[in-house]
């Protein structure tokens, strides 16, 4: 599937004098906080569709990623924190509009590979004919620790990977050692729903830890660090008819692991939602509201 066009973005801002609202943050256990919106924001994804084109969908995103190869292992690349990965956005899931379902869930059981430490992981498994069958099975979203593959480590002081390091950390910073590393290999297939055909298909996953590559039929799609924060792909260009396979490796420990050297629990896996949705040519994809108090404060 080739692509037909590129992603270009809206920007629209409201309204030329201030908007009066209230709002609540249930999250920091406050009640409704009055304001003044004195600027809202709003960002439209937009694309415009190549009506000639025999694709099955749209495209907005590049068929083929500019990957940068000369800098793996990414995990241990301190300039590199993703690729291909869309831009963060406010916190917010499209729904169901004209008697379509916008998400699909990829929540539930995953074939599994684990391996110790980085030489043992699982290479070739994107391929969509690949073997799995001698794999094992994992639920999704879980800490693969709490599964019985590695150990949960609790720590404050010392680096969970110090151990393999061959320097003092004040020499070994920002290396992260390859033993010792636990590399998680998933896989499962989907296929795309009929209702979602002319329509662009991006994957969500709401949490994984601590860093990890994403394959769509034996592509490379991105890469993503970041394990409290969600990471969002375009899989529109490597979509096929009928399954899909998609593959996903997590590391244990990258380069971000350095800035985790506080009290936690440490775990890996894919640990929260992973989901698909769906979008027409143009959506909304970012809001942000610059508000201020109005004059009661209260």
């Amino acid at each position: 599937m080739a692509p037909v066009s590129r992603a270009r973005p809206y920007f629209v801002v409201l309204p030329d004098g201030p908007l009066r609202g209230s709002m609540q943050s249930p999250l920091l256990g406050l009640g409704a906080v009055h304001c003044a919106v004195t600027l809202l924001t709003v960002v439209l994804h937009g694309c415009s569709a190549d009506s000639t084109s025999s694709s099955r969908a749209p495209l907005c995103a590049p068929s083929e990623v500019a990957w940068p190869d000369d800098r793996e292992p990414l995990w241990n690349d301190v300039d590199v924190f993703q690729v291909n990965r869309l831009e963060p956005r406010a916190a917010f899931a499209p729904q169901p509009a004209h008697g379509i379902e916008a998400t699909s869930s990829l929540n539930g059981e995953w074939r599994y590979h684990f391996a110790e430490s980085v030489p043992g992981r699982a290479m070739g498994f994107e391929a969509p004919g690949f073997d799995d069958s001698a794999w094992d099975r994992i639920s999704v979203p879980s800490n693969v620790e709490l599964r019985g593959y590695g150990e949960p480590i609790y720590f404050n002081i010392n680096y969970p990977f110090e151990d393999q390091l061959d320097e003092p950390l004040v020499d070994a910073f920002p290396t992260i050692p390859e033993e010792g590393n636990s590399v998680s290999s998933y896989r499962r297939t989907f296929t795309v729903p009929d209702a979602w055909e002319s329509r662009h298909v991006f994957v969500h996953f709401a949490g994984v830890d601590s860093a990890f590559y994403v394959w769509l039929n034996g592509r490379r799609v991105g890469y993503s660090e970041g394990s409290r924060t969600p990471a969002e792909f375009n899989l529109t260009p490597f979509l096929v008819e009928g399954e899909n396979t998609l593959a996903v490796q997590v590391y244990r420990y990258s380069i971000g692991s350095w800035v985790e050297k506080q009290d936690m629990w440490n775990m890996s896996g894919i640990f929260r939602d992973a989901y698909l949705f769906s979008s027409a040519d143009t959506f909304l994809r970012d809001v942000e509201v610059t508000a201020a108090l109005d004059d009661t404060l209260e």
